[in-house]
């Protein structure tokens, strides 16, 4: 997805922060009722001669990977999903509605072992930084965290009706979510074998769910 194909989005997919933004800036331009209404369900290119964009490009074209996702996404052994026992889905899945902003980055180690990092967020920044092996956040805010696990050796990423499977080759845990529920902001770490999937393999296979949010 390219810088350009955000900018002819539908406001509606961005991130609820960036739809208030840009509403204040066109009632400041005297749009207001159904013609407010009307710009918000145009795309972003579409008020070009109406409001400056030079923000909201910047805000993109400075950004890692500045995209966007709106849908039920959920992560987690699909089993457990299957299950009676609510208590597994609880402790050791994730799933939340998303109308966030998104980066995807992703490093690795000697061992051939990768980590891929998920950072959602609703607001214009992201709040939460990595910083090395611990995670920054507003000190009015509280982090709640928990890790994913699974006990066929796999897990499911899944976006609406749409679902995959990734290989772990083992059970236990292969990462973590952190949150700050006060900001809806949250931040997925996948921690994977290389000899189960390529971080190539992976990270395209990641953004394919998210992405498909747009082609619905």
């Amino acid at each position: 997805m390219t810088k350009k194909h955000i900018i002819t989005e539908p406001i509606s997919l961005f991130p609820e922060a960036m739809q208030k933004h840009i509403a204040y800036a066109l009632v400041n331009k005297r749009i207001r009722g159904e013609a407010l209404t009307d710009a918000l369900n145009s795309r972003l290119c579409d008020l070009e001669d109406t409001i400056s964009l030079a923000k909201y490009k910047k805000m993109i074209e400075q950004g890692v990977e500045k995209f966007y996702v709106k849908g039920d996404f959920y992560v987690g052994d699909a089993w457990y999903f299957e299950m009676d026992d609510k208590s597994a889905v609880e402790r050791l899945t994730f799933s939340k509605e998303l109308n966030h902003a998104y980066k995807i980055s992703t490093e690795t180690d000697a061992d051939g072992y990768f980590v891929t990092t998920l950072h959602l967020y609703q607001t214009l920044t992201p709040r939460m930084k990595i910083v090395g092996d611990s995670i920054t956040y507003p000190s009015n805010c509280n982090l709640e965290r928990k890790q994913l696990g699974c006990d066929t050796a796999s897990f499911v990423l899944g976006l609406g009706d749409l679902q995959t499977s990734i290989s772990t080759m083992a059970d236990g845990y292969y990462g973590a979510v952190y949150w700050l529920p006060k900001l809806n902001e949250v931040i997925i770490q996948f921690d994977l074998d290389g000899a189960a999937i390529s971080k190539e393999s992976f990270e395209q296979t990641l953004r394919a769910v998210l992405e498909s949010s747009y082609r619905k």
